[in-house]
C-alpha cells in the first residue's frame, strides 16, 4: 500500500483482503479511505452493483463484536454518500439501541419510515415492529416486569414516557405507544404474523394490568 497511498482501487482491494481475514475495524478503515479518495466515482472499480457492501459487511461485523461506536460510524459516513439505504437507517438504529441510546434510536426508526412511500408495506411494517420495541424499552408495558431505563440511558423522562407512549421523531415528531406501532403494522400487512403477536401480547398485558388494578 506504501507505494499506493492515493489509489482507492488499492485501497478497496486491501479492505476485501482484511475483511476476508475478520479485521473487521482495519477493514472498515481501508475501505472508507477508498471511499475518500473517490471510489464510487470511479464506475471502472465497481465489482459489483452493491460497491459499499463490502464496507456494509465491515460494520456489521463491528456491530456483531459489539463495537458499536466504530459500527456507528461507519453507518453515518455511508448515509452521507447514500441517505436513501433503508437498511443501513435501520443497523444504525440497532447499534443506537444496543449502545442505550434509546430515544436516538426511536428518533432514527421514525425518521426512516419517513423516507418510504406508500407502496412499501412490508418494509415499513418491520421497521414499525422495531420502533415498537424501542418503545417498549423506552416506558415498559404495564405487566410485563421491566424496570424503567435510567433518564440518562433512555433519553427520556418517565414524564415524557407516560402512559406507554413517548415523543419520537426529529423530522415530524408526534407521540406514540408500542401498541400503535404494532397496530399500524397489522394494517400495513395484515399477514405479519409477528405484528400480530406483538400486538397480541402488548394487549394481554395491558389487560392484565387493568384486571389486576
Amino acid at each position: 500500500m506504501a507505494d499506493k497511498p492515493h489509489d482507492p482501487v488499492a485501497h478497496y482491494e486491501l479492505g476485501l483482503a482484511q475483511l476476508d481475514s475478520g479485521s473487521a475495524a482495519a477493514a472498515a478503515s481501508s475501505l472508507r479511505r477508498s471511499l475518500e479518495l473517490g471510489y464510487l466515482e470511479d464506475a471502472t472499480a465497481w465489482r459489483d452493483d452493491d460497491p459499499l457492501g463490502p464496507y456494509h459487511a465491515a460494520a456489521d461485523a463491528l456491530l456483531e463484536a459489539g463495537e458499536y461506536a466504530a459500527a456507528e460510524a461507519c453507518y453515518r459516513h455511508s448515509l452521507q454518500l447514500d441517505g436513501q439505504n433503508v437498511g443501513v437507517h435501520e443497523r444504525l438504529a440497532a447499534t443506537l439501541r444496543l449502545s442505550g441510546r434509546l430515544a436516538e434510536a426511536a428518533n432514527e426508526l421514525h425518521d426512516t419510515l419517513s423516507l418510504l412511500g406508500e407502496e412499501h408495506e412490508e418494509v415499513r411494517c418491520w421497521l414499525l415492529l422495531d420502533l415498537g420495541a424501542v418503545i417498549e424499552d423506552l416506558a415498559p408495558i404495564v405487566g410485563t416486569g421491566a424496570d424503567w431505563p435510567s433518564a440518562s440511558a433512555a433519553g427520556a423522562s418517565s414524564e415524557e414516557a407516560s402512559g406507554g407512549a413517548v415523543r419520537v421523531g426529529s423530522l415530524a415528531p408526534e407521540r406514540l405507544s408500542a401498541e400503535e406501532c404494532y397496530r399500524r403494522a397489522v394494517r400495513l400487512d395484515p399477514e405479519a404474523g409477528e405484528a400480530h403477536k406483538r400486538l397480541a401480547d402488548v394487549l394481554a398485558y395491558s389487560r392484565g394490568a387493568a384486571h389486576a388494578s
